[in-house]
C-alpha cells in the first residue's frame, strides 16, 4: 500500500471502521513507513486526548480547540510543504468530529467496563494485544479460564457467521475479567465476562449497574448487560441486534 493510499485512510482505520484485509494493509503500510507512522500517531492521540476530555464532567471545549490548534503548529514545525498542511487540517477536522460524536457521551457517561472492551478492541485491531489463546473451538474457553476466573463464562453464538477467534485474561480495577474476541463474517467483535461472583462485588464498588445499556462509540457500538453468569460487554461495528445475539448466548 502507498502512502496516498493509507492517508486516504487514516480517520476510519483510526476509528475501526475498515474491513479486516483494508486495516490489516494499513497496519503493514504503518509498520514500514515511518511518515505515515507518525501522522497516524499523531490522530490517534489527539482523538484520545478529546474523548478524555469530553467525558469529563464540565469540559471546556474551546480549551480543546486551543490545545488542538497547537498540536498542528507544533506538528507544522515538524513536518513540511503538503505533510504539514495535511496534518494540520486533518486535526481539525478530527476535532469537529468528535466533537460532534461524543457531544451525546457526555451526558450519559460511558461505564468503565464498557470503555476498557471499546480500547482493548481498538488496540486489538491495530495489534498492540494479541490472544493469548488462539482457537476456533468454543469448548476450549473454559479450561483456559478455568482457575483465572472467580466463575465460569456464558458461552457465545454459533453458526450464521459467528466464529470464536481468541481469548485473553484482562484486568479490571483488580478484578480478572475474561476477555474474548468473535468475527461474524470476519468482522472482529470483542466481548468482556466480569463472572457472577466478581459482578456482585463490582455492584458494590459501583463499577457497573445492573441496567442494560446499549452505546454508540468512536470505532463501533456496544452493549453491557447482567446475565446469568455476570456481567458481559460485547462491542463491535455491528449491528446492534447482532452484540444483541453475543449477550444472549450468555444466559
Amino acid at each position: 500500500m502507498k502512502c496516498q493510499r493509507a492517508r486516504i485512510y487514516l480517520s476510519p482505520y483510526l476509528d475501526s471502521e475498515l474491513d479486516p484485509t483494508t486495516t490489516y494493509e494499513v497496519s503493514r503500510h504503518l509498520e514500514s513507513c515511518s511518515a505515515c507512522s507518525e501522522l497516524f500517531a499523531a490522530e490517534e492521540a489527539l482523538e484520545r486526548a478529546i474523548r478524555e476530555r469530553l467525558r469529563r464532567p464540565g469540559g471546556d471545549e474551546e480549551q480543546v480547540v486551543e490545545r488542538a490548534l497547537s498540536r498542528a503548529l507544533a506538528l507544522r514545525t515538524r513536518l513540511s510543504g503538503w505533510r504539514a498542511a495535511f496534518a494540520a487540517a486533518s486535526l481539525l477536522l478530527v476535532l469537529g468530529l468528535f466533537a460532534h460524536r461524543l457531544a451525546s457521551i457526555t451526558s450519559d457517561p460511558v461505564p468503565e467496563l464498557v470503555a476498557m472492551a471499546a480500547e482493548d478492541h481498538r488496540r486489538y485491531l491495530v495489534g498492540e494485544i494479541t490472544p493469548e489463546l488462539l482457537t476456533k473451538d468454543q469448548a476450549a474457553l473454559p479450561s483456559f479460564f478455568d482457575g483465572k476466573l472467580a466463575g465460569e463464562t456464558g458461552s457465545f453464538p454459533t453458526g450464521n457467521g459467528w466464529e470464536v477467534e481468541g481469548a485473553r485474561l484482562c484486568d479490571f480495577h483488580d478484578i480478572p475479567v475474561g476477555f474474548v474476541t468473535l468475527r461474524y463474517h470476519g468482522i472482529p467483535v470483542s466481548v468482556v465476562d466480569m463472572p457472577e461472583e466478581d459482578a456482585e462485588r463490582a455492584l458494590d464498588l459501583g463499577l457497573v449497574a445492573p441496567d442494560e445499556r446499549c452505546f454508540e462509540l468512536s470505532g463501533g457500538r456496544g452493549i453491557l448487560r447482567r446475565t446469568a453468569s455476570g456481567f458481559r460487554v460485547a462491542f463491535g461495528d455491528v449491528e446492534m441486534k447482532k452484540l444483541e445475539e453475543v449477550v444472549l448466548a450468555a444466559r
